[in-house]
C-alpha cells in the first residue's frame, strides 16, 4: 500500500514537471525576447576565434596590457575571469567581470578586451550565431 501511494506520488509529479517543462518550451516560441536570433549560445558546433587563433589573441593581450602601478607596487598577480558575448559579426559585447583580483588589474583585462578587433564568430548549422565566451587573462610579474 505504502509503494503504490509512492509511485502515484511519483507519477504526480513526472507529470507536472513534464507539462510545466512544455508551457515554459511554447512561451519561449512564442515570446520574440527568445526569438532564434537573440538567443546566446553556451555552445556551438564551430566556437568563436580571435582572428589568427588562441596564440594571436594571447599576442594581442600581451603587447596591449599595461600592468598596473598599484598591482606592480604590492606584487599582485593572478587570473582575471572575463565573461563576454561574441556577436554575429563577430563584436564583442556585455564584457562581464567573472572573478578578479583587485589592484587595477580587472579594469586593465576589461578595457583591453574591449579595444580586441572583430573575432570569427561562432556557428551552428552554418549561420553565425551569438555566444558567450569565457576568457583567463594572466598577470604575472617577471
Amino acid at each position: 500500500m505504502k509503494m503504490s501511494k509512492i509511485f502515484l506520488l511519483f507519477c504526480f509529479c513526472f507529470i507536472t514537471f513534464l507539462s510545466f517543462g512544455n508551457e515554459a518550451i511554447s512561451d519561449t516560441l512564442k515570446n520574440p525576447k527568445y526569438h532564434q536570433d537573440e538567443l546566446v549560445f553556451t555552445a556551438t558546433e564551430k566556437w568563436p576565434e580571435f582572428k589568427g587563433g588562441t596564440r594571436e589573441m594571447y599576442k594581442f593581450l600581451s603587447q596591449n596590457i599595461k600592468y598596473p602601478n598599484e598591482a606592480m607596487k604590492n606584487k599582485i598577480s593572478g587570473k582575471v575571469f572575463l565573461k563576454f558575448i561574441v556577436e554575429k559579426d563577430g563584436s564583442l559585447s556585455d564584457i562581464q567581470l567573472m572573478k578578479g583580483i583587485g589592484y587595477g588589474c580587472d579594469l586593465e583585462a576589461i578595457r583591453v578586451v574591449k579595444t580586441m578587433p572583430n573575432w570569427i564568430p561562432g556557428m551552428n548549422t552554418n549561420k553565425a550565431v551569438r555566444c558567450y565566451y569565457n576568457l583567463p587573462i594572466s598577470f604575472s610579474i617577471k
